[in-house]
């Protein structure tokens, strides 16, 4: 009966036992390991005569047997060996091998830094320069503007007609009747407008008007006056004008009969003319002092009139040069000079220097008038 026992088999704990750990350090020993696990216990043993039987065999004869890999849930020794990638093999026995693992490993990382530092830079750059630019051109608008709407800021936050205007008009007609010589008087520009669309004769003023309170009559309030008017705390000062007017502080009137509101003002100053041609036999140069030239000036607070300004494409930024926001109403401005005794008086002149005083010139009577007449409406 001893021929058909079946050859002993090792307890199931023995099956499930773990062989030791085999740690190799090559790869040699590895697939060393990995064969013998493979072969169980090996050819001797599994060919090993029985000890009952005179026969042998091997246990694979018998039938099929479950593979050990369905037994074993415990990996092959091999697969506990610690792995170590190459680029530890790179850095062994390197005793700086760790700042360089952490550069390899921050490699990509600082590259990729760098660009955004790049990037950050260039979108700063841009940007300073675009506000740079920005800046410089609304700076250039400003002063552009501020001979304007920006140095006239005072009309927007305060009452009218305080501010700083232009006041275009054109030169309508010059009268000479004061005069023996009709060159002795002349009127800039030198020349009179044409008609209502012509620039001839353009002639601006830029003044400013002032007032030590907000307390003055306007066409706001408009309250009626007899003829004379009623002075005010207002005064008008020139700027930047092309004649040689000494407008300084003077104090307006205001008027408002038959409903036709308006500032004035006059003064009387020393016209200067320098005389279009030779009053004198040596044909030296010479000039012309009205002494009494009272200069008068009306600014309407209304178009009661009708408006024309010499010429329907002027604008302030093409013709007022370095000039204030337009006077908004009409305005007649006027220099006379009567006749009389020493009106007018002219003296040769050398090289700026006064000399001697120029005869011939016949006294005119005291009805006699000179003029030039300014204004921005037709009469």
């Amino acid at each position: 009966m001893d021929l058909f026992r079946k050859t002993p088999r090792r307890p199931h704990s023995t099956l499930l036992e773990v062989p030791p750990p085999r740690r190799m350090s090559t790869p040699a020993g590895d697939r060393l390991a990995t064969i013998l696990e493979n072969g169980g216990d090996g050819p001797a043993r599994e060919n090993a005569p029985s000890r009952h039987s005179n026969k042998t065999w091997s246990t694979k004869s018998r039938g099929p047997t479950l593979p050990r890999a369905s037994a074993e849930t415990t990996p092959p020794p091999y697969a506990s060996r610690e792995w170590r990638p190459d680029d530890l093999r790179y850095f062994a026995g390197d005793e700086k091998s760790g700042p360089k693992m952490r550069l390899a490993g921050r490699r990509g990382g600082l590259g990729r830094f760098l660009i955004i530092a790049l990037i950050v830079l260039v979108v700063i750059v841009a940007l300073a320069v675009g506000l740079g630019v920005g800046l410089s051109r609304r700076n250039k608008t400003t002063e552009r503007a501020g001979s304007g709407d920006a140095e006239s800021s005072e009309q927007g936050g305060a009452q009218f007609p305080l501010g700083q205007y232009t006041f275009v008009t054109s030169l309508r007609s010059v009268q000479t009747d004061c005069t023996s010589n009709p060159a002795t008087w002349r009127c800039y520009p030198y020349s009179t407008s044409q008609g209502s669309n012509s620039t001839n004769g353009l002639a601006l003023f830029n003044w400013i008007l002032t007032s030590p309170s907000q307390d003055f009559p306007s066409n706001a309030s408009a309250p009626s006056t007899t003829s004379s008017g009623t002075s005010t705390s207002l005064t008008v000062s020139a700027s930047r004008d092309p004649f040689s007017i000494p407008l300084k502080n003077q104090t307006l009137t205001y008027i408002n009969d038959n409903n036709n509101p308006r500032y004035t003002f006059l003064f009387t100053y020393p016209k200067i003319v320098v005389p279009s041609t030779a009053l004198t036999s040596n044909n030296a140069a010479t000039t012309c002092y009205f002494n009494q030239t009272q200069f008068i000036a009306t600014l309407y607070l209304s178009n009661s009139r009708l408006v024309d300004y010499p010429g329907d494409s002027i604008t302030d930024s093409a013709q007022v040069q370095g000039g204030y926001p337009r006077w908004p109403y009409a305005v007649e401005i006027r220099e006379v000079s009567n006749g009389g005794q020493d009106t007018p008086v002219c003296y040769e002149t050398t090289n700026g220097v006064m000399g001697a005083r120029v005869e011939g010139l016949m006294q005119q009577s005291g009805d006699r008038q000179c003029s030039c007449n300014y204004r921005n409406f037709d009469a």
